[in-house]
């Protein structure tokens, strides 16, 4: 049986009182069963929960019952995979959805072999349930518990069961828990509150100070009870839930993980994520969980973990390698993030005003401009630390260190000197060390607190890489790492200290210590690298002789111009140039390092790159996530990488590479393509309603409008836009006269907002006929194809048309086995920040699609076909916001006095969220005043003709008769 306790939750061990601020003891509920609540004080003590085995021919629930019983005073409910909203259902079947205070419900669970781990997955994945009355305040209150189910034989007989294929378990949920929200905020107030009626739960100051970043509702080291035997099984089942905030990069020190076949030493976790990780602890010690992600770092959420010798004999010396000797500097320098002085891509004057990157570059009395002191690890040829290692391949590091380089079996001693004014570490990821040798500091009860060097001091760092800490059989040759500096990480970091680390598979690395097989190595590092956190930052303000009269007026402004968002320490494109030749076989090192705001979405344009046996246009990385792409390109010309989030790019996240035809080098034959495929899409404009009837989320809320969570993006009173948007959208037409629109099926409702899916086989050319029937400038840029132009594609203006040659080249075919369907989007290309709704999915299939006429396709075995996009729309960036506020005023029931756009609080309002394919990047347009759009007859008809010239001449040239279509 399953009940819910009130109690008093102490997030630290010693609590501290703040004037007008809860202490570090609140009052919060928890699921509990009771079997398992045994202490002598009463203290509920809540182990392995809710697990299941599979019995006969499914997956079964070993326990006795599953029955919640309440004792508190408001609705809850016990969820798993379910939810209270408005399903249709009545009477008995509502019963599960919410039980009252006092009530009762039996909840029966079954897994059957649909739900069961797949042969691919470990031997027990990772859940959660939770109350769903109200997910965010139930489960901000406290309700919340693990879940695991596990194959056949796994679990032993015993109650409660046990996993048989492991010696411990450990389950931790990753969570900034907003205390705000609970439902005992207004009683913990009065409670624990030192001062309950000075209290303000407006003010920001005081809510985030209820926001706790915990693991399993502990910070600061206080989670008790993670011991472990060495070289013992252990299994790690890590959960996120929470807000947007909750990116989290668990960090494993001193030892490795195995997640999906993969080593590693991190953990990506989001909300709603659930993840299952091995682990066969080798180093006895205490040692340190931690989220990467600076905000989250700096505020708590840490924990330690034991590993003890239990007898156990150590582990055989497997070092059979090289001794690797690198000798760094940590070194003052000047540091300038636009040595070019303009935008690699556009050539504008970085200072000239308007151009998006004077904010960062402008130098005046209240801003200091491009040029920063920094520190930065330099290699030096040996211990005198008298002659620098310069290569010219490095050039492109930037503020990066140099690379450090390892195969399995290897032994890597650095040598570190601090030449710097301010205590330095190394810290490495993704090797392995004993505690003497770790650089972060932090209470382990040793005595190696944390290797670090003071000032002009030189110390010795001993890593070394037995096979457990080397990739496995289903990782790449080498793995992508870090080390950075962690005397004070995030200060650290944000001053310059961080370079890349490669761990190879024996024999993967060359008698130059370059990876064999690879023409070209490029490491990139994506970071909004925050100067208002440096070690620096005075030093800086005091060099650029600041006016801090006038700096205070400004201080938000001031330190949003120190957020430098750069690749390798470079913006707008002042990465030297990445140079390849046509056919190269390249490696790019991707890595990502900062807060919970450098989520970036990593573009690739012009050629594609494949990452775990798929190709992709983009990579995604986070915090302290590290990823080897490789590359083929085979489309010559020049290109850009930039993050595709809209505020990073506008903000100077890109660089520039560039594909020659190289002497030498053997170039593809002229490809002939199997068919072309004809698309006729215009961009259009219409008024989107994001939500047509409330009825429904009025029902799943059951509140009045004005109470109801939709209420401030969905009504149009009190100062509010609303729900409807004049919006630009892409949709398909029958033929290049552009009169009838393609209607869409059953199966394309779901589209919405998204324009028509373009369906392809591998060696298809698609013609795209583009017309803008807008009022501004709009293109169409697909990923994941190859392009029959270089560079972004043009722009075309009110009334004008385009053609796109999209080739779907035969390079896919070598994935394809494994991956059948490939999907991106295409977005409207332009301003990244002026929003519209320029998407639309597309598909890429085997050889094995039917073709159904020119544009119909559909996979042998598809059934349904869904395209959805998740993703938060900002309709105060677009450009036609005033026309939304004049719609407002016209149709708002009362008048409308003040209309303050730039205030926060309407700013938020206007951020509708979307349920439309998950994918981070935003779609981007160009910005121009509104006009009007006139088409004349004579013109289209003319158009129409020299299209079907061009899909004739297209034909021809590539589906010629000596190589049938």
């Amino acid at each position: 049986m399953f009940g819910t306790l009130w109690v008093s939750w102490t997030w630290v061990a010693i609590s501290f009182p703040i004037l007008g601020k809860f202490s570090a003891i609140i009052s919060s509920s928890i699921f509990s069963w009771p079997f398992f609540l045994s202490s002598s004080s009463g203290t509920p003590m809540i182990r392995m929960l809710g697990r299941f085995t599979l019995s006969q021919r499914s997956l079964r629930l070993t326990l006795p019952s599953t029955k919640l019983k309440l004792d508190i005073s408001y609705h809850v409910q016990f969820h798993f995979l379910g939810s209270l909203y408005p399903d249709g259902s009545s009477g008995w079947l509502k019963a599960d959805d919410s039980v009252p205070p006092g009530g009762s419900h039996i909840y029966n669970w079954t897994i059957p072999e649909g739900h069961a781990p797949t042969d691919a997955d470990p031997a027990c994945l990772t859940w959660v349930y939770h109350s769903h009355v109200d997910a965010p305040r139930d489960i901000a209150t406290g309700l919340i518990g693990p879940l695991i189910t596990c194959k056949r034989g796994t679990l032993d007989g015993s109650f409660p069961p046990r996993r048989q294929d492991v010696d411990n378990d450990f389950f931790l949920l990753f969570s900034v828990v907003d205390e705000n929200l609970s439902w005992h905020i207004n009683e913990n107030i009065a409670t624990y509150c030192s001062d309950p009626a000075s209290v303000d739960k407006e003010d920001e100051d005081f809510q985030e100070s209820n926001r706790m970043h915990a693991i399993n509702g502990f910070v600061f080291g206080n989670l008790p009870d993670l011991s472990m035997c060495a070289q013992k099984r252990v299994a790690w089942h890590l959960f996120g839930m929470g807000n947007e905030v909750d990116v989290h990069t668990v960090f494993f020190h001193g030892q490795m993980l195995t997640i999906r076949g993969h080593r590693t030493d991190v953990a990506h976790i989001f909300p709603a994520t659930f993840v299952s990780a091995e682990m066969v602890p080798q180093e006895p010690g205490t040692w340190l969980i931690s989220c990467q992600v600076n905000s989250h770092l700096q505020d708590g959420m840490q924990a330690l973990y034991k590993v003890k010798s239990c007898s156990m004999a150590p582990p055989m010396n497997l070092l059979t390698g090289k001794v690797r000797q690198y000798f760094i500097e940590a070194h003052e320098i000047q540091w300038d993030y636009g040595p070019l002085g303009h935008d690699g891509n556009t050539g504008k004057n970085l200072r000239e005003p308007g151009s998006g990157s004077d904010k960062f570059f402008q130098k005046s009395s209240i801003r200091i401009g491009g040029t920063y002191w920094k520190v930065r690890y330099e290699a030096f040829q040996d211990e005198t630390f008298q002659e620098k290692v310069q290569l010219e391949e490095d050039k492109h590091l930037g503020i990066l260190g140099p690379v450090i380089r390892a195969e399995v079996g290897d032994t890597i001693l650095v040598i570190f000197y601090n030449r710097a004014s301010q205590p330095f570490s190394i810290q490495p990821h993704g090797v392995f060390y004993e505690k003497d040798s770790e650089g972060t500091v932090y209470n382990d009860d040793s005595s190696h607190p944390g290797l670090v060097a003071r000032p002009f001091e030189k110390v010795t760092y001993r890593w070394t890489v037995p096979p457990h800490a080397g990739p496995t059989v289903q990782d790449p040759a080498c793995l992508t790492w870090t080390y950075f500096s962690a005397a004070d990480p995030i200060r650290d970091t944000n001053s310059g200290l961080v370079g890349p680390l490669l761990v190879c598979k024996a024999g993967a690395l060359g008698t130059d210590g370059k990876q064999k097989g690879v023409d070209k190595e490029f490491f990139l590092l994506f970071t909004v690298l925050d100067e208002n956190k440096s070690w620096y930052s005075n030093a800086n303000q005091a060099a650029a002789m600041l006016d801090f009269r006038l700096l205070s007026e400004d201080a938000k402004g001031f330190q949003d111009s120190n957020r430098m968002h750069a690749i390798n320490g470079f913006l707008f494109s002042n990465l030297p140039k990445l140079d390849m030749c046509k056919g190269d076989t390249v490696a790019w090192h991707l890595l990502g390092l900062g807060t919970e705001t450098d989520v970036h979405g990593v573009t690739f344009q012009g050629n594609t790159v494949q990452l775990q046996g798929m190709r992709k246009s983009s990579v995604m990385l986070f915090p302290h996530t590290f990823v080897m792409a490789i590359m083929q390109p085979d489309n010559p010309g020049t290109f850009e990488i930039y993050c595709q989030a809209g505020s990073h790019r506008e903000a100077g996240m890109r660089a520039i590479y560039n594909v020659s035809s190289c002497p030498g080098h053997q170039a593809n034959s002229h490809q002939r393509y199997q068919a072309a495929r004809i698309y006729y899409i215009m961009a259009e404009e219409m008024e989107w309603d994001y939500c047509p009837d409330r009825s429904w989320e009025l029902e799943w809320h059951n509140q009045s409008e004005k109470d109801s969570y939709g209420h401030i993006f969905l009504s149009n009173k009190d100062g509010l836009l609303g729900s409807r948007y004049k919006k630009a959208v892409f949709r398909e037409y029958t033929d290049g006269t552009f009169r009838v629109q393609r209607p869409r099926t059953g199966s394309e409702e779901h589209l919405g907002i998204l324009g028509p899916l373009i369906r392809g086989e591998v060696g298809d050319i698609l013609i795209v006929v583009f017309k803008n029937n807008a009022s501004r400038p709009y293109s169409m840029h697909a990923h994941g194809v190859l392009e029959s132009s270089t560079g972004w594609p043009l722009a075309a203006e009110p009334g004008e048309w385009e053609h796109l040659l999209l080739i779907m080249t035969r390079e896919w075919l070598e994935n394809l086995e494994m991956f059948p369907n490939f999907w991106s989007v295409q977005p409207g290309n332009g301003n990244p920040l002026q929003y519209s709704c320029l998407g639309n999915p597309m598909d890429k299939g085997d050889w094995g699609l039917q073709s159904m006429g020119l544009q119909e396709l559909g996979t042998k075995s598809e059934e349904e076909l869904r395209s959805l996009l998740m993703k938060v729309k900002e309709e105060n960036g677009k450009a036609g916001l005033k026309l939304h506020i004049q719609k407002t005023k016209i149709m708002a029931s009362g008048p409308i006095t003040s209309w303050q756009i730039d205030g926060q609080s309407f700013l938020c309002r206007q951020s509708c969220h979307l349920q439309t394919v998950r994918f981070f990047s935003t779609f981007m347009f160009s910005s121009s005043l509104i006009t009007s759009t006139s088409v004349f007859l004579l013109l289209t008809l003319c158009r129409v003709f020299v299209i079907s010239v061009i899909v004739l001449f297209v034909a021809v040239y590539y589906c010629f008769p000596l190589d049938p279509c």
